[in-house]
């Protein structure tokens, strides 16, 4: 029985490389920063898949500027979009707004299905950015890591999580 309280967003991702579709702000606005249930589209009454909306923030690198202690929060931000240094953690093509999904990996070849294994990957539009394999028993882990971490997470910390938990980019 699913959690009545768990919002249901079947139809809530719909985008190209270049941007999310028809007004992100209303139509995301109940959805962002926590992980809510989409049934899953090819065998929607056998296990269902998790999603996490959120706005990548900028990272503005006042580090590199040269007298930043002189100037103001704005003159700063101004400074390093003008010499181009800011930059989006992990980045489905420059989007703010990212999903991450995890699913379940289902054993074809077996006579009933059998699900042993769930994917983590990064959405933007038809592609995936990034993808994890990992045992179906650590999704409360995998959820959890993605949740503390998603404002601020690059490559590098995504890439030690993997091979601290022995996962496998797929």
């Amino acid at each position: 029985m699913r959690n009545k309280n768990i919002k249901n967003i079947s139809n809530i991702i719909k985008c190209n490389k270049w941007g999310f579709e028809n007004g992100e702000k209303a139509k995301y606005s109940g959805c962002l920063n926590r992980w809510v249930i989409k049934e899953n589209v090819f065998y929607p009454n056998l296990g269902q898949e998790w999603v996490f909306l959120y706005y990548q923030p900028v990272r503005y690198n006042v580090e590199y500027l040269e007298n930043s202690d002189t100037l103001t929060e704005r003159q700063q931000i101004l400074a390093c979009i003008k010499a181009g240094y800011w930059e989006i953690p992990i980045s489905a093509y420059g989007q703010r707004l990212t999903a991450w999904c995890i699913s379940p990996i289902f054993c074809i070849n077996c006579k009933n299905f059998i699900i042993t294994e769930a994917r983590l990957y990064m959405l933007s539009g038809d592609d995936d950015i990034i993808a994890i394999k990992f045992p179906i028993e650590d999704i409360e882990k995998v959820k959890s890591f993605i949740s503390k971490n998603y404002k601020m997470l690059y490559y590098e910390t995504l890439e030690t999580f993997v091979e601290e938990n022995d996962y496998i980019f797929i």
